[in-house]
């Protein structure tokens, strides 16, 4: 394949506008294709664009797309000689380092950052070769003086051969007031759908009506499905053509409506509430304007706030009433009118006599304004709308004051809405203030009809219907802290408040309570429409996925204007998190394009480093022993020094010190008597572990690659255990508990050697779970064949006493029985409890079900976590897919308080095996400079048995926490660090 470079930039868009550029042809789109599907307001856009270099020699071609301002990109991809160049959404800073990382190694790679809503691809392409870029990206459609709009851009800067736009619009009440505002090369203006010619009675839905330009090109094709589907097909065809595409699809909508509390949507775990009624009378609304009439503000500026207020002053019905305040170094009132021709030719003259002078006190205005407004009589809808040019430089200036002092004199309850004028306002501040108050805030523009922009914002709050809304819903029946609405406490004409969020299990229907105040007092209005969807198989939930974009957008807000850094710190993390569970671009995400070739494996280095390890001959044990490090002989091991270099950058202490270690250690089997440990294993004065390490899990995930803590160490050893697909291997296997968990490997579908774990086998007492990437099957026992977990709680009630008997190590005694009282607290709530088994369930379904002593937990996406008992273990089982599509499963213990000493398994024997560092082994000729090797010895609890192994420092990916952990790795699937010889890891079936 010829060698592609990529390159992402933000960017504006310039379009190429001629065939020929010094003497070379410039290459043509031959294909542009963007295709829309709204789903209940929510639009997902696929664009795709193929394009060819038709010049002699090697060119960059460029691929733009202007984007809607609210919209993520979640995908991208580009296609070269049949090969796809993926993206992948990584945290910002991280995705950078990747991208330099994979820039520095020569690898062909690219970055797309949210910066600006226009952005730009580019590709250098072979003579006469073709490139094809996907894209796809979503938002939701937000309801602006009664109607949705969507608006898709067609300006990708160059020629186009064949355009094709089609948008599909689906709703779940019928479709009123269909407009196409503007077509992509603009043949077709404000064409009134609605007023076309609709199918008779009875309806004949399915019909298209062709409509075509002046000249008889670029046919527009209209389909009506039904009522609520409409669909939009624009085709160009002009293979001759060397003009550029510069238009805009534009289209408005909006939906037949009722005076109730609106329509609600479920889809499996998901529910979206719709409220926007129509029907309820307006209410009276008083307003205070707050004008500044500073120095700055003179000359054009006031006079446009002139125009727009004799504008605005003009539309006041007379139910309403206001207030003009002005400010500059002080503040004055212009008096309190009402919305009569008398009261408003006054006003009309006291706005025509405002004049600039001064400074800007900011601070008194607002508390002059909302000391004025809250002596209003109740039942009306109060706003205040402020505006100003600039920043304060009277009277209070600092911002965080002003913020607080504001915040604390309104408490809430009144809506300030901002306005900055032109570009020295500070717009950030008064988003804040706007956001503290139950506000927004907009930028108004002086060069771009400034007095219109005002009368339009405006409008936007004129017609108030109801106030102190409120849309509450049952704990029983939702996740309350998964709740994210958009919207306002005023709800206005033509507005849309929408509430996203989860359903707790089981829950097949809501009924919210939606409650304001209107003309006549208190109202509540009832919800009667609800609507139930299932996805088709192998389609994106849409409403889970209009949750995690609303969250996000939310969070993102939020951030803007909080004022304590740990909670601010928090909603990034939690918006981040997301981001990167639903592969959206975001101001903390970026998306980085790698080559096919690089894909197969996030921790390709590493995997490269230890295939590397397992690779090593004999040869260095030859060098070891001639180095007189450390020499074996036939029932017992010689110790070397204990000390271990370590820097700074990973900090490799296999345990916490227990006590200084003395220049050379006993010999371990000296610390075995009659199979018990006497004496502490010495261990070496270390540093601590680094605070960002997460807490300890043993683990198996991915080729299978283990990760598993021995009883007394801080830092993790890690080895492969590979095998061939079918096989099932051993992880835990108690007789003594009756904890019982195999694996079952199955290979790759892009590389055969290559191998994941796509499913578990847990036996926990009469409780047998079947887990694989679709479903959890458990089955119970009606009569013991196994042992039972006499010790774990069975009932899940309230906080009761649980005794455990089970082995611990003690340093003066060595291993015996302990007797334990754990005062256990309540689990998470649980919302459901069947009390049955032979069941099959989805992952999502399996989320808070109880199966005698065992409970499912959800723990973020894809990870579900089976508790035994209260607190006698926590097992996770993650869900993963690979870059080829194919899903697998990791299995980590975050906690056990119950394997006993006979634990066999890979993973369960590690529960009682301790370890202790002999020496560190100097390097091979053949080994890097920054390669550590070490050698440690190990005890295995209750059986005396003794090893040593030769351990490397590496890092591994832990899928749990999404980070790679230093960890000492061991070769030859683990040999010398397992007790058992590798076959008898291997089971002849799954459930044995």
């Amino acid at each position: 394949m010829k060698e592609v470079s990529l390159l992402f930039v933000a960017a504006a868009l310039a379009g190429l506008r001629m065939e020929v550029v010094h003497g070379i042809q410039v290459g043509v789109i031959s294909n542009l294709r963007v295709e829309t599907e709204v789903n209940n307001r929510y639009a997902v856009t696929h664009v795709t664009s193929r394009m060819k270099n038709p010049s002699n020699v090697s060119q960059e071609l460029f691929f733009k797309m202007q984007l809607p301002k609210t919209a993520f990109v979640s995908s991208l991809i580009m296609e070269v000689e049949g090969k796809n160049y993926t993206s992948s959404v990584q945290e910002k800073e991280q995705a950078q380092k990747t991208y330099d990382k994979a820039k520095k190694r020569g690898k062909n790679t690219g970055l797309v950052q949210q910066s600006l809503k226009n952005f730009q691809v580019s590709a250098n392409v072979a003579p006469h070769h073709k490139i094809t870029f996907y894209l796809k990206y979503e938002e939701l459609l937000q309801r602006f003086k009664g109607s949705y709009n969507l608006s898709i851009n067609v300006k990708p800067g160059q020629a186009v051969q064949e355009l094709m736009v089609k948008v599909s619009i689906k709703e779940t009440e019928p479709l009123t007031n269909v407009i196409l505002q503007q077509s992509p090369e603009k043949e077709y203006e404000s064409l009134d759908v609605m007023k076309m010619e609709l199918p008779s009675d009875p309806p004949k839905y399915g019909k298209s009506y062709l409509m075509s330009s002046l000249n008889g090109t670029a046919p527009l094709k209209i389909t009506w499905a039904s009522p609520r589907e409409v669909k939009f097909v624009y085709h160009r065809v002009n293979k001759k053509s060397n003009s550029v595409s510069d238009g805009v699809l534009s289209l408005s909508y909006d939906i037949e409506r009722k005076a109730d509390g609106g329509e609600v949507k479920l889809e499996d775990d998901y529910f979206a509430h719709f409220f926007s009624p129509e029907g309820l009378p307006l209410l009276p609304k008083h307003t205070i304007f707050v004008i500044d009439v500073s120095g700055s503000m003179d000359g054009r500026k006031l006079q446009d706030v002139k125009s727009a207020m004799v504008a605005i002053l003009k539309d006041m019905k007379k139910h309403d009433s206001f207030e003009v305040i002005s400010f500059s170094d002080g503040v004055s009132s212009l008096g309190v009118f009402r919305g009569r021709k008398k009261s408003l030719g006054k006003a009309l003259k006291e706005v025509k006599k405002l004049k600039t002078l001064g400074g800007t006190n900011i601070n008194q205005a607002l508390l002059d304004a909302v000391a004025n407004i809250q002596a209003k009589k109740p039942n009306m809808a109060k706003q205040i709308v402020f505006l100003t040019d600039g920043s304060p430089t009277t009277g209070v200036v600092d911002l965080d004051i002003i913020r607080k002092n504001v915040r604390s004199a309104n408490k809430g309850r009144l809506s300030i809405f901002s306005l900055a004028f032109g570009a020295g306002a500070d717009l950030q501040f008064l988003r804040k203030i706007s956001s503290d108050n139950r506000g927004f805030a907009r930028q108004i523009y002086e060069h771009s009809s400034p007095a219109d922009q005002l009368t339009g914002f405006y409008d936007e709050i004129s017609k108030p219907l109801l106030y102190d809304l409120d849309l509450d819903y049952d704990n029983a029946s939702v996740v309350n802290d998964s709740l994210v609405h958009s919207g306002r406490p005023i709800y206005y004409v033509g507005d849309e408040v929408v509430v996203t969020g989860k359903l707790l299990p089981g829950v097949t229907s809501i009924d919210p309570k939606v409650t304001g105040q209107g003309k006549k007092g208190s109202v509540q209005l009832p919800v009667s429409r609800t609507s139930i969807t299932t996805p088709p198989p192998g389609s994106d939930n849409i409403l889970e996925r209009l949750w995690a974009y609303m969250t996000i957008q939310n969070l993102l807000e939020k951030m803007e204007v909080e004022e304590d850094p740990a909670v601010k710190e928090d909603m990034k993390s939690r918006a981040l998190e997301m981001a990167l569970d639903y592969h959206f671009v975001t101001k903390l995400t970026s998306l980085v394009v790698v080559r096919p070739e690089d894909l197969e494996d996030e921790d390709s280095e590493e995997e490269n480093k230890t295939k590397h390890l397992e690779n090593d001959s004999e040869e260095d044990e030859e060098n070891d022993s001639r180095g007189n490090m450390w020499s074996k002989k036939r029932g017992q091991v010689l110790a070397a020094d204990l000390s271990l270099p370590v820097d700074d950058e990973d900090d490799l202490s296999l345990a916490a010190p227990l006590h200084k270690a003395p220049n050379r250690s006993p010999p371990l089997s000296s610390q075995i008597v009659h199979g018990r440990m006497v004496s502490p294993v010495h261990q070496p004065h270390y540093s601590q572990p680094r605070r960002h390490f997460r807490p300890h899990h043993t683990s198996v995930d991915r080729d299978p690659h283990f990760l598993v803590y021995a009883r007394n160490s801080t830092v993790p050893f890690c080895f492969d255990f590979h095998g061939k697909s079918g096989d099932v291997l051993s992880l835990v296997r108690d007789e003594i508990s009756g904890v019982i968990i195999n694996g079952l490997v199955t290979s790759s579908v892009s590389k055969s050697e290559k191998t994941f774990l796509t499913a578990f086998f847990l036996s926990l007492g009469r409780v047998k779970i079947t887990i694989t990437p679709s479903t959890f099957q458990v089955d119970c026992l009606v009569t013991e064949v196994s042992p039972k977990l006499e010790e774990s709680d069975d009932s899940f009630e309230a906080r009761q006493e649980v005794r455990s008997t089970k082995q611990r190590y003690d340093t003066t005694n060595g291993w015996g029985d302990e007797t334990k009282s754990v005062d256990n607290a309540q689990p998470a709530e649980v919302k459901s409890h069947p009390n049955k088994c032979n069941h099959s369930l989805t992952w999502e379904d399996a989320v808070g079900f109880r199966f005698l002593n065992v409970h499912f937990e959800l723990w973020k996406e894809d990870k579900v976590v089976v508790v035994l008992g209260n607190t006698l273990a926590r097992f996770v089982v993650t869900r993963s897919t690979s870059k080829r599509g194919q899903r697998f499963l990791g299995f980590y213990i975050e906690k056990q308080d119950i394997f006993s000493t006979k634990t066999k398994g890979i993973l369960g024997e590690f529960s009682n095996k301790f370890v202790s560092t002999v020496d560190t082994i100097r390097k091979t000729e053949r080994e890097s400079a920054s390669t550590k090797r070490t050698m440690i010895g190990t005890i295995q609890a209750g059986e005396g048995a003794t090893s040593m192994v030769r351990t490397y420092a590496v890092r591994r990916l832990s899928g749990l926490i999404s980070e790679k952990i230093p960890c000492h790795f061991v070769r030859n699937s683990g040999r010398g660090l397992l007790r058992s010889k590798r076959k008898e890891y291997i089971l002849p079936c799954l459930r044995c």
